[in-house]
């Protein structure tokens, strides 16, 4: 799905912060991994003021602190 067709009605903000957090803990179980790291790239073009009031700072902070 491409975040500018993202219906936050449709599909809650917490859904897709369950989702990522689901496959970051899978990624990071793998010993490739944990020896070679990963990086994710976050492309926010397409969002629009219409979905950013169903995203909270709470999100925002977890997201940010689960990728550091």
């Amino acid at each position: 799905m491409m975040k500018g067709d993202w219906n936050p009605h449709e599909h809650p903000f917490g859904d897709y912060m369950r989702a990522l957090t689901c496959g970051l803990l899978n990624a990071i179980r793998s010993p490739s991994t944990q020896v070679a790291g990963f990086k994710v790239i976050v492309d926010f073009s397409g969002f629009s003021f219409r979905q950013l009031p169903h995203v909270s700072p709470t999100y925002l902070w977890l997201f940010a602190e689960a990728l550091q």
